[in-house]
């Protein structure tokens, strides 16, 4: 637990509650591997014991399995026949950031991935976050995310959503307020 340090930059001072800074000294013109395992859990403890499964696979058994699971999930939703070639990456790809911005427990999408705007989970660009989902043919993100938006998002004195909320927990997350073009879409996504 603490806080990155001042010569982290724009890091600095955000909470921290398990993590690991690396550097390295390379030799000029000498090729280096380096596999980095980012682990995941509830806890440091678990965290750690996700980590230790992964270290038991090869790096290209992870690869191989981790690109299956991506396609298995971009077949599971709807691919457009009307497009091809880069246009095609192009739409695979965002789907895949749309889907990694998701907390898969709580619903919540992370807006922007930018430090200055602090990731949260901007009301009005993750409800077209949610569109997005639902249209590609992945429902179950789409009723993820409304689902906390109906049951848990915190509404402010006038009845409308909060302009932003934590990715995490999904608690309010201050900005300033009001913004309601939220509520407008949250209107269009039940129809």
């Amino acid at each position: 637990n603490g806080k990155f340090s001042r010569k982290y930059g724009v890091y600095r001072g955000n909470n921290i509650s398990f993590g690991a800074l690396y550097s390295f000294l390379l030799q000029p013109n000498e090729p280096i591997e380096i596999t980095v395992i980012r682990a995941f859990g509830r806890n440091g403890h678990e965290s750690l014991l996700t980590a230790e499964q992964a270290r038991k696979e090869s790096t290209e058994s992870i690869i191989l399995k981790t690109s299956e699971r991506i396609m298995q999930w971009i077949q599971s939703g709807n691919v457009p026949n009307t497009i091809k070639g880069d246009a095609l990456d192009l739409y695979y790809k965002s789907l895949l950031v749309l889907k990694n911005a998701q907390n898969p427990v709580v619903g919540t999408i992370s807006s922007s991935f930018h430090v200055l705007y602090g990731y949260k989970n901007w009301m009005r660009d993750a409800l077209m976050s949610a569109f997005m989902l639902d249209s590609a043919g992945h429902h179950d993100e789409f009723r993820l995310f409304m689902d906390w938006a109906a049951e848990y998002a915190t509404l402010d004195d006038k009845g409308g959503f909060h302009t932003t909320y934590s990715p995490i927990d999904g608690s309010f997350g201050g900005f300033v307020e009001p913004q309601y073009d939220a509520n407008g879409l949250y209107l269009m996504a039940m129809n």
